[in-house]
């Protein structure tokens, strides 16, 4: 076999490992709502092409809209963004602990204080959209640079385990569902 024969062939494996669905032990029950929100397919395509669908659809309701809440007590516009680059940031890093093998557990994360900590109303929408760009890109390049051995390690976040591969889905679908309330909510 020649040289680009077998690149070829490690190429078709790494994007093979990369349309499996994460199986139901790969994380904990609550992640499946997300990840039943990625269609089939190569995740990281999906990576690319949600996160520009949630990044259009941000930018196209303009500035005035950030400040909206679908409902008292409920997130705006701005904080919903806000949110989304918190846990695309939390979850990245999560899957570099886990694809490096790090044996120590890793904390979970409250969101609600989160949000109120990261005073997101106070930045115009179009700096929380450049962010998520911005992080979006780097996760992108971060899910690119992973093997499919990588996709496989495990590590135990928020008290349970999770695999590198069950957190790639997991981002894709989170985006999604914030993206469609967004939508369905706030439109």
């Amino acid at each position: 076999m020649g040289i680009e024969s077998a690149s070829t062939l490690s190429s078709d494996l790494s994007a093979e490992a990369f349309h499996q669905r994460p199986a139901p032990e790969e994380c904990a029950p609550f992640y499946h709502g997300y990840i039943g929100r990625v269609p089939d397919g190569d995740v990281r395509r999906t990576l690319e092409r949600l996160g520009e669908e949630l990044a259009t659809l941000l930018e196209n309701l303009g500035e005035e809209r950030a400040g909206d809440r679908y409902a008292p007590g409920k997130w705006t516009v701005a904080q919903v963004v806000g949110h989304v680059n918190d846990t695309e940031r939390v979850f990245s890093h999560r899957i570099v602990w886990f694809a490096r093998r790090d044996p120590a557990p890793l904390p979970g994360i409250d969101q609600d204080p989160w949000v109120e900590a990261g005073e997101f109303e106070g930045r115009s929408l179009a700096a929380l959209v450049a962010e998520l760009r911005a992080i979006r890109a780097s996760t992108r390049a971060l899910v690119q640079s992973l093997t499919p051995q990588m996709l496989e390690r495990r590590g135990v976040a928020s008290d349970a385990p999770c695999t590198v591969r069950a957190l790639v889905w997991i981002l894709a679908g989170h985006a999604e569902h914030h993206r469609r309330i967004v939508e369905e909510r706030y439109l």
